[in-house]
């Protein structure tokens, strides 16, 4: 049984909508038979980032898409497996992420790039990291590292048209392990209070990291987390059992729903809001009246921009 149920929204910005231009938030949800699994992207709304809506949907597919590959190799020490496998994952992210991006400029700009180059930067990709198995003389790697640069500087352009941010998150009966580059905010509800499991971003800010910086940069910009969140048990008056060690509710948001409050208190108090109203399964939390309230908060706020959550709420066992 899955141990948590999902409410996902996305609006468009106020501002965007006037102008007439796509929503660039996105999110994803995917179930397993081990786990649940959320995304949530953020692109770039800099006017540079021409696919920045494209970039969202794809990085928050290449998270999911990887995580659940991850998942599905766990054994033993969950804590010890997840944490030892951060450089990896980051940098699995961020391959994929790029893959998805040629796939995509390839088919919509096919003057701009030829199928030669393409597979050049597949290749480019794949062995980023890989250090050469034989000696190089000085010609050589004068040649090799000129072409790489050529390279680089070339997939550089092409990700920079994509500019996203992604944070996700594994959800288990027993634990959940939170991946994220750039702004955002993945929070839990603990004990009636709204937690950071990520370091908490400057609001009205612009993007921390993007996926579409160099991979170095990438891998060392990625923030994780892992938490222990033991199953719970409800008595028949429907009392808690073990209440410290549960975790009911967690959030993944893009930062435009947190800026569109004056106040983190007044952000908290709108989370645990809604994770109440979707525990008691109260028409508050349909994502019909949450596409409202964030049209409404989009409207009122400073920025007047797009606003994108996901809601995992853990089930009652009986």
């Amino acid at each position: 049984m899955r141990a948590y149920k999902t409410i996902s929204c996305s609006v468009t910005g106020y501002r965007k909508k006037l102008d007439d231009l796509p929503c660039e938030d996105a999110t994803k949800v995917l179930h397993t038979l081990k786990g649940t699994l959320i995304a949530v992207a953020d692109g770039h709304g800099d006017k540079r980032c021409l696919f920045a809506s494209t970039g969202a949907r794809l990085a928050t597919k290449a998270a999911c898409e990887i995580l659940k590959l991850y998942l599905k190799a766990v054994a033993g020490d969950a804590a010890a497996y997840w944490n030892s496998l951060r450089r990896e994952i980051a940098m699995d992210i961020a391959k994929t992420f790029a893959y998805y991006v040629l796939s995509d400029y390839k088919s919509r700009c096919k003057e701009r790039i030829t199928e030669q180059e393409v597979l050049e930067l597949q290749q480019h990709i794949r062995e980023y990291f890989k250090q050469s198995d034989k000696s190089l003389t000085p010609s050589e790697l004068r040649e090799k590292f000129i072409n790489r640069k050529r390279l680089d500087d070339k997939l550089s352009k092409i990700l920079f048209l994509y500019g996203t941010t992604v944070r996700a998150s594994v959800l288990t009966d027993s634990y959940i392990f939170n991946c994220a580059l750039g702004d955002g905010d993945t929070i839990a509800v603990i004990n009636g209070c709204v937690e950071w499991l990520l370091p908490q971003t400057e609001a009205y800010g612009c993007e921390t990291a993007s996926l579409c910086e160099p991979f170095e940069t990438v891998m060392d910009s990625f923030m994780f987390s892992f938490v222990e969140c033991k199953s719970f048990a409800y008595q028949c008056d429907d009392v808690v059992r073990d209440t410290s060690v549960f975790v009911p509710a967690l959030i993944l948001s893009t930062d435009g729903f947190r800026n569109s409050f004056f106040s983190s208190s007044l952000f908290e108090k709108k989370v645990l809001d809604i994770t109440e109203a979707a525990q008691m399964n109260k028409k508050e939390s349909r994502v019909s009246n949450l596409k409202l309230l964030y049209e409404k908060l989009s409207m009122e706020s400073v920025f007047q921009d797009d606003i994108s959550t996901i809601f995992a709420i853990r089930k009652k066992k009986i």
